[in-house]
């Protein structure tokens, strides 16, 4: 990877290093507090002082990363609906709203963000992302085992859980990727 000269924080340069494998001392990079520029310029960022972060992660691979999202999601609500057809068919005629609506967490929570993500070229942290799958899977599989345990003719307490650790995980992703963006909009 051919790497230029640019004026960056340490967290950039940690990025770099993480990033790259190339410690970013001996790419030839060198800290903001360093730069007489920066200090000049009251310390806020100039227009072709670029971010190191900006030059990783571009609009391009941004987009494959919402394009694979969208298709892993497409995957999972496919799959879904697949179990709850057979599962279903070997029901005996009883059926579920549970395990019928397995699919629409993948696919309300993960194809449709995933494509207007893609569409609009949002970054978002990857622990973020992370955390988002957790959330979905989570409540899809919460909808399917309680479908199967409507389907049995049965209640469980132990089903309560999925709902709010579902969407709590959707919470904390929520908030881990806006607190990302907010600090690295920062000046520093």
């Amino acid at each position: 990877m051919h790497v230029t000269t640019k004026d960056c924080s340490a967290g950039d340069t940690l990025a770099l290093t993480l990033r790259t494998g190339v410690p970013a001392a001996s790419a030839g990079y060198r800290h903001r507090r360093d730069n007489e520029n920066y200090a000049r310029l009251g310390g806020h960022r100039h227009s072709d002082d670029c971010c190191i972060r900006q030059s990783l992660e571009s609009h391009a691979h941004q987009q494959r990363l919402w394009q694979k999202s969208a298709r892993r999601y497409a995957l999972a609500a496919i799959a879904c609906a697949v179990f709850s057809a057979l599962y279903e068919s070997q029901s005996h005629g009883v059926w579920s709203a549970s395990m019928v609506c397995i699919c629409a967490y993948p696919l309300a929570l993960g194809v449709f963000p995933a494509l207007l993500g893609s569409k609009h070229g949002l970054s978002v942290p990857s622990i973020s992302r992370e955390l988002w799958a957790c959330g979905v899977m989570t409540l899809a599989m919460g909808s399917c085992l309680r479908g199967v345990v409507e389907i049995y003719g049965t209640t469980s307490s132990l089903l309560a859980p999925f709902l709010p650790v579902g969407a709590a995980l959707l919470l904390l992703a929520l908030v881990t990727g806006m607190q990302q963006r907010a600090t690295a909009s920062r000046p520093l």
